[in-house]
Formats: C-alpha cells, structure tokens, sequence
C-alpha cells in the first residue's frame, strides 16, 4: 500500500478503480469483520465471492489511506437501504464513500463530509435498452433514446442508468427513489437533473459526472454540491494486498 494519511478537503472526491483481482485467501488471513467473512462464504459461485472480497478490500485499504487505521479496524453501519457509513472510529465518521463494482471493475470514491454516489456497469451485454428504458426512465429519456440510431441507443442507455444509480445512492434512499420521477439531459456541456413527483429535490444541489474506464466499462458520479462550486475529482488506479 502507498503511504497513508492522504489529504482530502471539502470539495474533493477521489475515485480509487481496481482491474487486478486477488484470488479469495483462507478468511483467517483476510482483514473482513465477522459479518463480512460470514457474507462471502454465503456466494455459491466463485466469480461472486471474488467480486465481493476485492470490493471489501478496496474500501478498506482505501480508507487507511486517509487516516492511520489499520484495514480490520474499520467498522460499518447501513442505513435501512443498504447505504453505508464508517461507525468506528467514530471521529472519522465525516469521512464518506461509496463503491460499486461490475465484472472486471471495482471503484470506491471518497469525499469529506459531502455525500457521494458512484456506479460502473459494463455496457456489453444488454440486447434491448429501449425495453428497460420504458419500464424504468422517464419520458423525455425514454424519447430522447428512441431518437437515436440503434447502433447508439445502449451507449446512451447506459449513460442515464449509471447517472440514474449514481444519484439514488447519493441519496442513501436506493430504489426507494422512482428512476422515473428524475431525468437527466447530457446533451448540453454540464449534466442537468429534472425532478417530477414524488421526488422532491434541488436540481442545483448537484453535480454529475460521466467517463469511460475502458471500451466497456463506463462510470457515473453524483455529488451533493453547489452547480457553481468547483470539485475537485481524482482518479487512481491501485491495487490490493490479502492483508
């Protein structure tokens, strides 16, 4: 791991992507608490449970980088839609992140005292994107979709999905928010929410972001802050160790 103690001040958002995935070590040898541990083992396939150990590594190694706390000693607390915050020690409670992962991609972004959300999905394995954009979107995406040549339509579609999870996690709400009573319009340079009932919110209380992380992984950010505040956002490739 690289040194500790990195600064991160109000208005930074780092984002920590992992691509080298470690093999699942015996769990004695594993830095997971109890629950953690119990969790994994509860995976039937070996793809999931590697998947969810780097995810817990990730968070936990990254947070260490911040504060001088061993990996093991970070406890957890989940809201009641599954959002989660640090418990212990309690006097980093202001440190805040957020993590998501898809296959062969794992990203957590940390701020202080300002709440984040994130998401990366991979865009190649979806058939029929207008399909699950009427079900789940609102009507001026769903429409600004159906304008697209289809050759272009899952791009988009997964531009408005992964802004879409990035803002109800964000929220700490989940799916308790409709992904149809919020629409996002990418088509002019910053990113624009537009809320409809019941979702009452401040479109200018939020910036987003978009990237690609690579030709199939793309990655979505929702941050609590003033459209006219200037954030600061730093991607770092890194990696894990099993302890």
């Amino acid at each position: 791991m690289e040194p500790r103690s990195i600064d991160i001040s109000a208005r930074d958002v780092h984002v920590w992507t992992l691509r080298k995935f470690l093999d699942v070590p015996a769990s004695e040898r594993a830095p997971l608490c109890k629950d953690e541990l119990q969790r994994l083992a509860r995976f039937t396939f070996d793809s999931g449970q590697r998947e969810y150990f780097n995810t817990r590594l990730l968070v936990r190694q990254t947070l260490s980088r911040y504060a001088d706390v061993e990996p093991a000693a970070w406890r957890f607390s989940f809201n009641q839609h599954g959002r989660p915050a640090i418990c212990y020690p309690e006097k980093l409670s202001d440190l805040r992140f957020n993590v998501s992962h898809t296959r062969g991609l794992i990203a957590v972004a940390v701020t202080r005292d300002i709440d984040v959300g994130i998401d990366v999905e991979v865009i190649n394995r979806l058939r029929d994107p207008v399909a699950i954009a009427d079900r789940f979107f609102a009507a001026s995406e769903v429409a600004a979709l159906r304008a697209l040549p289809p050759e272009a339509q899952r791009e988009r579609f997964f531009a408005y999905w992964t802004l879409k999870e990035a803002y109800i996690k964000a929220r700490g709400l989940g799916l308790a928010i409709p992904l149809g009573s919020f629409a996002f319009d990418i088509e002019t340079h910053a990113i624009r929410i537009a809320f409809s009932a019941p979702t009452v919110d401040s479109p200018s209380a939020w910036q987003f972001m978009r990237r690609s992380l690579s030709p199939i992984h793309r990655f979505a950010m929702a941050v609590r802050c003033d459209v006219h505040d200037t954030v600061n956002v730093r991607f770092e490739e890194t990696e894990v160790t099993p302890r």
